[in-house]
This record gives C-alpha cells, structure tokens and sequence, in this order.
C-alpha cells in the first residue's frame, strides 16, 4: 500500500486521504458503507456527493469548485475504492457512469471560461537584451539580466535545465542556482555587494 502511495506522490496522496476522510464522514451521515459495495444503485450517493462539493459544503475551504475540481475529487474517491480492492463506483466497464459525466459536462457548461494567462516570451527578452546591448546603457543590461532571472524563475524550471534526479523537474530554483557575473568575474551572490 505505502509502494502504491509513493508512486503516486506525497502531495497528491495527502490531498487524496483528505478527500477520503470527507467522504468517510458523508457516508456515515447518510449510514451508508464508504466502499458502496451494499447499495444497489451507488451513483445516486456519488452525484449528491460531488454537488456538495461544488457548491462548496463538503469542499475543504468551504468556496464551491469548478468542474475540474469536482471530477478529481469523484476520481479521489474511486481511486481510493480500488486500492482497497473494491470497485470503482463511479465507472461501468472502463468509462464513467452516464449520469455522472452528464453531471459534470453541466457543471463545465455552467463554469466561466478559464483564464489564461500566456508567459512572456523568450524571444521578447532576446529583443529587449539586443536593445539594451546596443545601447550601451548599464541599468538597461541589468534590467535585462534580471528579466532572464525572472523568466526561469517563474516559468517552470524543469523545462530550462538538465535535472539531477526526476524529484528535481518541479523543483524551483535556488539561490545558488543563479550565477550573476560581469564579463569573465563571476560573483557570489550570497556575499556580493550590492555594489
């Protein structure tokens, strides 16, 4: 079980023994076996169960969810069912149960479009560095450098540098992972001077 538990990551497994435990509680208000396994028609216990989630009484933080949500939590609760050696309520064969998916295609009908947010291109700081290099102006290289800085930071790192272990792909970085330097003096930046 604790094999099991760590392939599927120490995050995801806390989130997924939370779920598990207001699932627990929604089954013993309602005195009915958490695995489902004595309920003819299961589905029913799972629909109420996800619209309490999405509206947010059962939710963790009481704000009601998006559909998104609302489909992980169903599939925390299936998943849970099966590492014990039940079956998965939620699915008829290898899909999941029609009144279910209707369900949560309403709840993505009704959700407000996603946001998305595009991160600053690459070659947009190449063109701000090619500017600042022609001009010559320090404060503008600086910016600039900081700009790079910024763009690994706060984009996904695993994506930009060759990663030492496979727990090092989330990673962010660290201070000691940037290098700042002037031509060929490279500086320290745990000790370096602002100057």
């Amino acid at each position: 079980m604790d094999s099991c538990r760590a392939g599927v990551g120490a995050q995801r497994t806390r989130a997924q023994d939370g779920t598990w435990d207001i699932w627990l509680t929604y089954c013993a208000a309602h005195s009915v076996d958490p695995l489902l396994a004595t309920v003819p028609d299961p589905i029913p216990y799972l629909q109420v169960f996800a619209q309490r989630f999405r509206d947010g009484r059962l939710a963790k933080n009481g704000n009601p969810l998006r559909a998104r949500s609302v489909e992980d939590t169903l599939h925390a609760v299936g998943q849970t069912m099966a590492s014990m050696g039940a079956t998965d309520k939620r699915l008829v064969g290898k899909s999941l149960d029609y009144r279910l998916n209707q369900q949560i295609a309403g709840y993505r009908r009704a959700d407000p479009a996603p946001t998305r947010v595009t991160p600053a291109s690459l070659r947009l700081i190449d063109y701000g560095y090619e500017v600042a290099r022609l001009s010559g102006a320090a404060l503008l290289l600086a910016t600039v450098d900081m700009a790079y800085i910024g763009f690994f930071y706060l984009n996904r790192p695993g994506e930009y540098y060759e990663p030492t272990s496979p727990d090092s792909l989330s990673a962010p970085f660290c201070l000691c992972d940037v290098e700042l330097s002037i031509g060929s003096c490279v500086f320290n930046v745990a000790f370096a001077t602002l100057e």
